[in-house]
């Protein structure tokens, strides 16, 4: 019962707008309003920037064994910190995103 509360709480602070929105919605809105994605994700400029850099291989779209040849569909998968979007979820007082403590931007 006490799980229900706080979800319909969170759900209820949560639909502002259009009614829509949920509560990641409205943080991400918050974090990217006056966003400027040519900046580089840091405070200073001597700053290091630490990058992950993967790959998944999605598709093996032809393999061409005559010539050894794989044709392949791949996603480069790039992970950094971006200081710039960063929210104290202590200090929100009307729990308006509901003590969302990560968030992942894809």
């Amino acid at each position: 019962m006490y799980l229900y509360c706080i979800l319909m709480i969170c759900l209820s602070v949560s639909q502002v707008g259009n009614g829509l929105e949920t509560a990641t919605q409205i943080l991400v809105s918050d974090l990217f309003d006056k966003y400027d994605l040519r900046a580089r994700p840091i405070d200073n400029g001597d700053e290091v920037i630490e990058i992950q850099f993967g790959l998944t291989l999605t598709q093996v779209v032809d393999v061409i064994e005559k010539d050894e040849e794989m044709k392949t569909s791949i996603w480069w998968n790039m992970r950094w910190n971006d200081k710039r979007l960063q929210w104290n979820y202590n200090n929100d007082p009307n729990n308006i995103y509901c003590n969302i403590t990560k968030l992942n931007i894809e």
